[in-house]
C-alpha cells in the first residue's frame, strides 16, 4: 500500500487530531495513514488511552477581590505563615481540629487491616471443594478446546453470528 503521508508528519498531527483541532482537509490524510500504518495507529491509540485519564473539571471560581487581597498581604510583608480560611478560622485551628480525628482514623484502619487479615487466614485454611464434577478430564478438555477453536473459526467467517456455548457446557446443564 502506498501511504499519502509519512510517519514523521503523521505523528505530529496525532495529538491535534485527537483534540479535534484539525480541519477535515488535514484529518482525512491522517485517518488514511492511520488505517495503513500499524505503528502510527498504535501511537494514536496509546495517546487516546492516555487522554482518557484527564477528565475536564469544573472551572474554579476565584473571589472578585482575590488579587487585591494577595497584593495587600504581599505589600504588608506577609510571608503566608498564617492563612485565614473563609468561615473556618486559621489553618492552624483546622489542623488542630483534625488532630482529634487522626488517631480515630488510624485505629479504624488498623482494625480493618486486622479483620482483613483474619478473613484471609480463614479463606486460606478453608478446605478446597472437591469431587468428580471438579476434576479436569484431559480427553474432555481437548474436545472442548477443539470445539472452541471451531467456534472461533466459524465466528471469524461470520462475525454476525451469535455466541454459542460449547456443547460440553450444555451437557452439564450449566447456565452462564
Amino acid at each position: 500500500m502506498v501511504t499519502i503521508m509519512e510517519c514523521q508528519d503523521a505523528r505530529l498531527l496525532i495529538l491535534p487530531y485527537l483534540d479535534l483541532e484539525l480541519t477535515e482537509a488535514q484529518a482525512a490524510p491522517l485517518r488514511q495513514h492511520l488505517i495503513e500504518c500499524r505503528s502510527c495507529r498504535s501511537e494514536a491509540q496509546a495517546d487516546k488511552a492516555l487522554d482518557a485519564w484527564f477528565v475536564p473539571t469544573a472551572e474554579i471560581q476565584v473571589p472578585a477581590d482575590f488579587a487585591a487581597r494577595v497584593a495587600r498581604r504581599a505589600v504588608a510583608g506577609d510571608t503566608g505563615g498564617r492563612f485565614e480560611t473563609a468561615g473556618r478560622g486559621s489553618a492552624n485551628e483546622v489542623v488542630e481540629g483534625g488532630g482529634r480525628i487522626l488517631p480515630f482514623v488510624l485505629n479504624l484502619t488498623a482494625a480493618a487491616a486486622l479483620v482483613l487479615f483474619l478473613v484471609s487466614l480463614a479463606v486460606k485454611f478453608q478446605g478446597n471443594p472437591s469431587g468428580e464434577a471438579l476434576q479436569a478430564d484431559s480427553s474432555n478438555l481437548s474436545e472442548m478446546l477443539d470445539e472452541l477453536d471451531q467456534l472461533n473459526r466459524d465466528q471469524a467467517a461470520d462475525p454476525t453470528e451469535g455466541v454459542v456455548l460449547p456443547k460440553a457446557d450444555h451437557d452439564r446443564g450449566t447456565d452462564r
